[in-house]
């Protein structure tokens, strides 16, 4: 997952670290158990791009909620 790429492929960049921390809480709170990941921030062409990879989860199934916080299903990674 690439974050402050466009889908055109133009780099748009994020500042600070907030977004990375929304994916943290996300994780956290939205997911059980939590989905572990791993980051790294680029430098590209004077802005910043955060990278996050998740790996496929030992804890099978995930669950989340589903897009109006009603029910739960199993994810997928």
């Amino acid at each position: 997952l690439l974050i402050g790429v466009k889908d055109n492929g133009r780099i748009s960049g994020v500042q600070g670290e907030e977004e990375y921390f929304m994916i943290e809480a996300a994780s956290e709170m939205y997911t059980q158990p939590a989905v572990p990941f791993k980051s790294t921030y680029w430098q590209i062409g004077g802005k910043n791009v955060l990278e996050v990879y998740i790996n496929p989860g030992n804890e099978k199934p995930y669950i989340a909620p589903d897009k109006d916080n009603e029910s739960i299903y199993p994810c997928k990674r």
